[in-house]
C-alpha cells in the first residue's frame, strides 16, 4: 500500500532544508548593513540563506540589496566596484559573526529599472582587507611627497622606466592639483593578468585643486603584497 502523504512531506523537508533564505539579525550583521546604508544612502537590506547542497556541508551567503543609491548610480559603469565596496564594508563590520560567512553577494537595483549582482567569498574579501594599509601607505607617502618610498613598494620584476614613468606623473599632479587631502576608496576587483591575479583597488584622490581617480595594483600571492601598478588620472 502506498504512502503518498507520506512522501509529501519528505518532499517539502527536503526542498526546505536544501537552501532557505531568512533574514537573520545580529549585532554585527546591523552594523554591517547600517555603515552599507551610510556610505551608499537610499534603501539597503539583507538576509541570510543558507545551502545545504555544497556536498562539504553547509553555505552561508548574506545577500545585500541596495537600491536608490546615488553613490553606486554615479558608478553604475563600474557596477562590480560599488558592489565589492558594499560587500567589503558589510564584511569589516563583522568579528564573531565573520567565521559563518562564506559569501557575501550584492544586487544594486538602479532607477533606470537595470540591476547587477555580484558575488564575494569570504577568502578575496579578507584579501582586499588584508592588504588594505598598502593603499593607506601608498597614500600616505603621497601626502608627503615621499615618492622614493612609493618606488621601493613596487615589484621589482617593474621596468625601472615604466617605474619612473608612473612616479612622474604623480610627482607632476602634486604641482598641478595640488596637497593630498583625503583618499575615498570605491571598492576593488580581481584582475586576471599574464603574470597571475592582481587585486585592484579604485577609488578618488581629494586634492586641494584637483581630484584624481586611482587605481591600485597589488600582487595577493604575495605574503607582503607588491604593488604592481598604479594608474593615476583624471
Amino acid at each position: 500500500m502506498s504512502h503518498p502523504t507520506k512522501l509529501l512531506v519528505v518532499t517539502a523537508l527536503t526542498v526546505l532544508f536544501t537552501a532557505c533564505s531568512v533574514t537573520f539579525s545580529s549585532k554585527e550583521y546591523t552594523q554591517g548593513i547600517n555603515d552599507v546604508t551610510t556610505y551608499f544612502g537610499g534603501n539597503c537590506s539583507y538576509s541570510k540563506n543558507v545551502d545545504y547542497e555544497s556536498g562539504s556541508g553547509k553555505t552561508e551567503t548574506i545577500k545585500i540589496e541596495i537600491n536608490n543609491s546615488n553613490v553606486a548610480s554615479e558608478l553604475s559603469d563600474k557596477p562590480g566596484i560599488s558592489a565589492s565596496h558594499a560587500a567589503y564594508i558589510f564584511y569589516n563590520a563583522l568579528n564573531k559573526d565573520k567565521k559563518t560567512v562564506d559569501i557575501i553577494q550584492v544586487t544594486i537595483n538602479y532607477s533606470d529599472g537595470s540591476s547587477t549582482t555580484n558575488q564575494y567569498s569570504s577568502s578575496t574579501l579578507d584579501s582586499a582587507k588584508r592588504f588594505m594599509p598598502i593603499v593607506n601607505g601608498v597614500v600616505n607617502a603621497l601626502r608627503m611627497k615621499n615618492y622614493d618610498s612609493v618606488g621601493n613598494m613596487f615589484n621589482t620584476a617593474i621596468n625601472p622606466d615604466d617605474k619612473m614613468h608612473v612616479l612622474n606623473v604623480i610627482e607632476r599632479s602634486d604641482s598641478m592639483s595640488g596637497a593630498v587631502k583625503k583618499f575615498q576608496l570605491q571598492g576593488f576587483k580581481i584582475i586576471h593578468e599574464d603574470y597571475g591575479n592582481e587585486l585592484g583597488y579604485f577609488g578618488v584622490i581629494q586634492r586641494e585643486k584637483h581630484d584624481y581617480q586611482f587605481v591600485l595594483g597589488v600582487i595577493p600571492g604575495d605574503k607582503n603584497g607588491i604593488i604592481y601598478n598604479i594608474s593615476y588620472h583624471y
